[in-house]
């Protein structure tokens, strides 16, 4: 048996191809018949005897009577298409017969006896794809357009005798080792250029390259870098193989080898056999399967003035596909209509809004529907409403009324109001749905709440409902719904989801490598504490000691004007040695007295201009101080950068400097910019700031951008945020493995929590008037003074005789606090009169205030305003910055390890060796398992360097530790214990301490011995959670006699027995 395996074109690509189209139902016509048709000219593109058989066929009806196209009107039409106007170029052309394409070509017909008919032809019958002619060939001469050279794509598609698909066909080997698809890429980018075939490329809607294994796409003038890969979410493996192994007729076959004899006999044998889809078979299905074609062209493409021609991605056209079937639900729940989308920051979510209004408005099942969308901030709203008009989904007339001016402009659109597609931000449409005349039952409405985590709420969602009863709402977000949120609980199930994972292995968005960078610093302390002893002579001890540790926090230290300098050194050496001088850094810092800080040390190094993009001052904003907008140093930084300009368009500005001024290299910022900020030249972010979750994994978005000359989007950290990232990505990886739309969550708790939420908020009455009857007898109720008067201590011989009634105030006003939160998540409550909602919202206001004062009379909570100047002064003068320590390596955030190459993984291996090593240092909760995972760190380390040279192992060995440490899984711990942290810390203990003698009882004796611990060190930490000292002595109280009675029979000395103890009560709070 022959196994002739062979790697040309003709025979991996290029045959396999016109095989498959042939299966899927296109036509193969030979190209010397192909030839025929054009009347044997090379610069004939179309297939008129095709087109004039399609047009044929059309009828229309004037003076109530059916009539057909005649010759003249059908040659009309032909000459029509035969000539594109390239008056503006390429792009316009292509946009011209586009739209003839979608719309048909309007033309009159005189009709003999009674009269001249305007007529709109369509080219392609839409509707039902089976009356359209679905042809290809191959070799398809083109001639140039200067010289009498030819360009010879390998295959064509044409649809109705109009070419609207090339194909480029290369071998799957290649000698530069590049991949062969970029060589595909390369020629249709050339082929478009004006000396070469661009008339040709005016028909085109569909560019292909193929290289028998894989294959990519894109249109006319896409950039490289927005090629695609293909990723198929709705044809099953099975059906791909049914369709690949389908058999072709007689016919078929012989269409196919009538040109080539010599591949017949290989032919024969390739066909014989089983066969296995690949990716080129995938994206060949996907995209030209005639149905999902015409789709293709239909919905999923657009002209973008800024952009050019786009064509949609496969998660956004499956994205959109979900959302539109949702829509079309039969229902009267609004809910089953509405749902979420989630598609990672960074793959293109704004635009797959543009697509889907776009779809909206050529669906004819929902060409009724209007638009509301609504977003959280002015920059997200620019962005999002730039896109849309851009995109022309908006439509010309309507742009300068898109736009919601105020929140009363808002009600009347959504009430009385024919706009097509309107714009808001949800503090709009807060206010709006306040009034009675914003109200709207069409079921016609479909809401698109942008980044619905952040604008969603249970009390904005719910006056969104009842102000669009009947509306779809559809949800997008570029960050996972996490299970403690319930933006699926109130939208709806997940529509469609499209992971950070994913975004990377489509090359949508660049990998991210992540490097810790720790700024080593010496702290003089003896200063310090002489200074604060000296500021706080008149306060107690106790005082001046909370003094110390509040300014003595990292937040304090981390702004010290030393290690600021420090790290702008570091970032100002690692952005001009190792990121290429045509991309750009990004600095997040925590305050804007901290961005100005390090703006000044920038300007000090005279390397490169940098620009700070900021709140006003009167604008609280990272982490700053509140009394920090008064600092002289901001507004005079805000006097002398921005002066009297408007904030927006200094912001513009800036970012318009980052894109395009090369001397600017490097962009500060606070909060500003962490999202919705799409510059492809961040690549790289450099982190002094506390992130967490969405925040977190939105600000490392920034770098992700494509870019010709970023092979990866940086991330250094100056924090140490590395616990938050892998926090935040196993959350996100949980989500997407879980994308049901319930998160974890079993449908009948789902059910317990909306009947609560249904009946919790008729307790509110209740609530409310147990809160005010803490202040029976007060006069005047209206006096914040009487009231404080009821709550404050009032010692009388040594007795505070407020104190039962202060505890009183503190329950009350968590029940009322608790019950209003969950109210507001109930649709129901917002049938409750207007006048009663205010009331409930003012007395939380006012009694939250009179808690703060309250707590501070009582020396809960101190305002530690006084001292911030002079600590500051302190720390800077004592802080010193000596060096940056740099981390082994580089983290790689969303890793699939079978695809590394081997320097990859050698680098990772590092990196998680190093990570591990600093997160077993930190266990500061459980001595024992930081002793027993150091000890198997340590015996990793050994066992790596001596066994396992192989890079894929030695980067498994370690991730198999890193599974084990983060579920604390311990071979000397037992079971019951393996989930109940503190208890496992306490069993540690006692191991360490007892040794065998840990045997000489059962396991439930230990797992019994540590839950009376646990209760203990719990109630200790309640009761003495002020005074650390008094914490210890209780938990040593306790503890001594339950451990003689129970360990001295076992042998254990009272020496050790206190060791124990010790042991127990320094562990964390």
């Amino acid at each position: 048996m022959s196994h002739n395996l062979r790697l040309q074109e003709e025979y991996s690509a290029k045959i396999p191809a016109l095989t498959l189209l042939s299966a899927m139902g296109w036509r193969y016509i030979a190209p010397h018949k192909v030839f025929t048709m054009r009347e044997n000219k090379n610069d004939n593109l179309l297939l008129k005897p095709l087109l004039i058989a399609h047009l044929q066929k059309y009828r229309f009806t004037f003076q109530e009577k059916s009539h057909a196209l005649d010759p003249d009107t059908i040659e009309r039409l032909i000459g029509i298409l035969e000539r594109p106007d390239f008056t503006s170029g390429l792009l316009k052309a292509n946009e011209n017969i586009t739209h003839h394409l979608l719309y048909g070509i309007g033309i009159s017909q005189f009709v003999e006896g009674t009269g001249k008919a305007a007529l709109t032809v369509p080219l392609i019958d839409w509707e039902q794809p089976e009356n359209n002619d679905f042809a290809f060939t191959e070799e398809f001469p083109v001639a140039r357009t200067q010289g009498n050279s030819t360009c010879r794509p390998d295959i064509v598609c044409f649809v109705n005798g109009i070419p609207l698909a090339v194909i480029e066909a290369k071998r799957p080997d290649s000698k530069t080792g590049k991949p062969t698809v970029k060589e595909g890429i390369s020629q249709n980018l050339r082929n478009q250029k004006a000396t070469y075939i661009p008339k040709f490329f005016a028909y085109l809607q569909l560019l292909m390259s193929i290289s028998g294994t894989e294959a990519a796409y894109g249109t006319v003038g896409s950039k490289e870098k927005f090629w695609s890969s293909w990723r198929e979410e709705k044809i099953s493996r099975e059906e791909l193989t049914a369709l690949k192994n389908k058999s072709l007729s007689s016919d078929q076959k012989e269409a196919i080898l009538s040109e080539r004899q010599p591949a017949k006999k290989w032919f024969e044998n390739y066909i014989s056999r089983s066969l296995i889809p690949d990716g080129q078979d995938e994206a060949l299905v996907g995209l030209l399967s005639p149905d999902r074609f015409l789709k293709l062209i239909r919905f999923y493409t657009l002209f973008d003035q800024f952009k050019g021609k786009i064509i949609a991605r496969p998660h956004q056209i499956f994205g959109i596909e979900g959302i539109l079937e949702r829509l079309k639900t039969k229902s009267e729940n609004p809910q089953d209509r509405s749902g979420v989308v989630w598609q990672t920051t960074g793959s293109g979510k704004s635009l797959t809004m543009v697509l889907f209004a776009h779809a909206l408005k050529l669906d004819p099942a929902l060409k009724q529907s209007r638009l509301i969308i609504i977003t959280d901030r002015t920059d997200l709203e620019k962005q999002l409403s730039d896109v849309f008009f851009a995109g022309d989904a908006v439509g010309k007339h309507n742009r300068g009324q898109a736009k919601a001016k105020t929140g009363r402009d808002l009600a009347r659109k959504i009430s009385k109001g024919q706009d097509r597609i309107i714009f808001s931000l949800i503090q709009k449409f807060n206010s709006a749905v306040e009034l009675e005349t914003c109200y709207n039952p069409d079921p016609n409405l479909i809401v698109l709440v942008d980044e619905a985590r952040r604008t969603q709420g249970g009390a904005a969602h719910q006056k969104m409902r009842k102000a669009l009863p009947n509306a779809a709402l559809i949800a997008f977000t570029g960050t996972p719904l996490l299970k403690k949120q319930k933006t699926a609980r109130l939208f709806g199930k997940i529509i469609h989801a499209y992971t950070m994972k994913q975004a990377v292995e489509d090359k949508i968005v660049t990998p991210l490598l992540y490097e810790e960078r720790k700024p080593d610093l010496e702290i003089n302390a003896r200063p310090i504490d002489r200074g604060v002893e000296k500021l706080t002579a008149s306060e107690s001890e106790a005082f001046t000691a909370k003094v110390k540790k509040n300014f003595s926090k990292p937040s304090e230290i981390f702004r010290a004007k030393d290690r600021i300098r420090l790290v702008a050194e570091d970032i100002a050496e690692h952005l001009e040695t190792k990121i290429p001088s045509d991309l750009k850094g990004m600095l997040c810092c925590d305050s804007k007295l901290s961005a100005i800080l390090y703006q000044k040390e920038f300007q000090r190094l005279d390397q490169f201009k940098t620009v700070v993009v900021m709140s006003p001052p009167d604008t609280r904003e990272g982490h700053g101080d509140i009394d920090e907008d008064d600092s002289p140093d901001l507004q005079k930084w805000w006097q002398e950068t921005v002066g009297s300009k408007e904030e927006t368009k200094y912001t513009n500005e800036a970012k318009a400097q980052i894109a395009e001024d090369p001397e600017v290299r490097l962009l500060i910022v606070v909060d500003k910019l962490l999202t919705g900020f799409d510059e492809p030249k961040i690549g790289v972010l450099y982190i002094d700031k506390q992130l967490t979750d969405h925040n977190l994994l939105q600000a490392i978005a920034r770098t992700n951008r494509l870019h010709e000359s970023k092979l990866n989007g940086l991330l250094i950290d100056y924090r140490g945020i590395l616990s938050e990232l892998d926090k935040a990505l196993k959350n996100y990886d949980e989500h997407a493995r879980n994308q049901d739309g319930l998160h974890g969550f079993d449908a009948k708790d789902l059910e317990g929590i909306y009947q609560k939420l249904a009946d919790e908020y008729k307790k509110l009455p209740d609530f409310h008037a147990a809160l005010w009857a803490v202040f029976e007898g007060v006069e005047n109720k209206s006096q914040m003074e009487q009231l404080r008067a009821v709550l404050s201590p009032n010692l009388v011989a040594g007795e505070d005789l407020n104190e039962a009634k202060r505890e009183a105030f503190f329950k009350a006003l968590s029940d009322f606090a608790t019950c209003l939160t969950l109210a507001n998540q109930s649709t129901e409550y917002f049938n409750t009169p207007l006048e009663e909602r205010t009331e409930y919202n003012k007395t939380l206001k006012q009694m939250d205030a009179l808690r703060k004062i309250v707590r501070q009379d009582c020396g809960l909570t101190i305002d530690f305003t006084r001292f911030e100047k002079e600590m500051r002064r302190l720390i800077h003068q004592n802080v010193s910055g000596v060096e940056i320590e740099e981390a082994e390596g580089f983290y790689e955030v969303t890793r699939d390890p079978s695809k590394m190459t081997p320097e990859g993984l050698e680098n990772e291996a590092r990196a998680m060796r190093t990570q591990l090593t600093k997160k077993i240092e930190e266990l500061a909760d459980d001595p024992y398992a930081k002793a027993y995972f150091s000890d198997l760190l340590k015996a990793a380390i050994e066992e790596s360097k001596s066994r396992f040279e192989d890079p894929l192992k030695k980067f498994l060995k370690f991730k198999s530790f890193q599974e084990k440490f983060e579920k604390r899984e311990m071979e000397t711990i037992p079971a019951p214990l393996k989930e109940k942290p503190k208890p496992r810390a306490y069993y540690g203990i006692f191991l360490q301490a007892l040794g065998d003698k840990i045997k000489e009882k059962e396991t439930g004796f230990w797992i019994g011995l540590t839950d009376q611990v646990e209760k203990v060190i719990e109630k200790a930490n309640a009761e003495h959670s002020l005074n650390p000292e008094n914490r210890k002595k209780e938990i040593h109280r306790q503890l001594l006699p339950m451990f003689v009675a129970k360990l001295q029979p076992l042998g254990v000395e009272f020496s050790e027995i206190q060791e124990i103890i010790t042991k127990m009560s320094d562990l964390p709070a």
